[in-house]
């Protein structure tokens, strides 16, 4: 038994842990990918992310990149003669994986070019109605995952958000991520019948 457990440490891998040192990962909750750099134990690795920062990752929240599969793409690409158009894939819908997050920055100067002369009434109104606009398109289009970047301030537009999405059975929201949003964003996942 010992030699096994001494076997799974050179391999750089625990028992109930898919992952070995070097194996790219995108997360499963969140956009973006990073490498494993280090087998913290069973469940647990450390994966460092495009910025160069170390984070400690469950192995639930990661999602192993087949490079196999990008060299496939890429072969099949390669092979279409020049000039000759593929038929087209039908359309099907998303994996879970697949789905994107789609974002809206409701800070004002994203909103308009200038505040002058908008009362705070007014200001809040503006940043809502963009907000129920972006929900429409959203649902419009089906899609399952946005992000609302509200910022932190006094909590009025957040309040007045949640609010909105409260009135809504087949939303839920929770914090955005707070490493690449702060505290200041909100995550709305959408279900469809």
């Amino acid at each position: 038994m010992v030699g096994v457990f001494i076997l799974f440490i050179f391999n750089g891998m625990y028992p109930h842990n898919p992952f070995k040192v070097g194996d790219r990962v995108t997360f499963l909750n969140e956009t973006g990918e990073g490498v494993v750099t280090y087998i913290i134990g069973p469940g647990m690795v450390r994966v460092q992310v495009e910025e160069g920062l170390e984070l400690p990752m469950s192995v639930g929240d990661l999602i192993k990149v087949r490079e196999d599969i990008v060299e496939d793409l890429l072969n099949e690409t390669a092979s279409i003669p020049h000039g000759v158009k593929s038929e087209p894939e039908p359309k099907r819908v998303p994996t879970r994986r697949e789905r994107t997050t789609y974002e809206i920055d409701l800070h004002l100067e994203e909103l308009v070019d200038s505040t002058r002369g908008l009362q705070p009434g007014e200001m809040l109104e503006l940043q809502l109605e963009r907000f129920r606009e972006f929900l429409r398109e959203a649902m419009d289009n089906r899609w399952n995952k946005i992000v609302v970047i509200h910022g932190v301030g006094e909590g009025v537009l957040r309040s007045n958000i949640h609010a909105i999405l409260d009135e809504m059975p087949h939303v839920s929201y929770h914090d955005a991520s707070y490493r690449k949003y702060g505290r200041g964003a909100t995550e709305v996942m959408i279900r469809y019948k």
